[in-house]
């Protein structure tokens, strides 16, 4: 069984970040204690076996019914 997560990458003040898109995604920033997920949490959640999927803007327009 393939285990992901699905996040997608906002600019903010000209500052690229990080955020959950899925709930597993959104619970390992909760554990991380913040709303982004930082460069160092997602290579941990790598580690654990996970694979980190981008949602492009396109792709969220379908997921959002846009």
């Amino acid at each position: 069984m393939s285990r992901s997560i699905t996040v997608k990458i906002k600019s903010v003040y000209g500052e690229e970040k990080v955020y959950p898109v899925c709930a597993d995604a959104q619970t390992f920033a909760d554990l991380a204690g913040t709303r982004t997920l930082t460069i160092g949490t997602i290579e941990q959640i790598k580690r654990l076996g996970y694979k980190v999927e981008l949602v492009t803007q396109s792709k969220l327009a379908g997921i959002l019914g846009a």
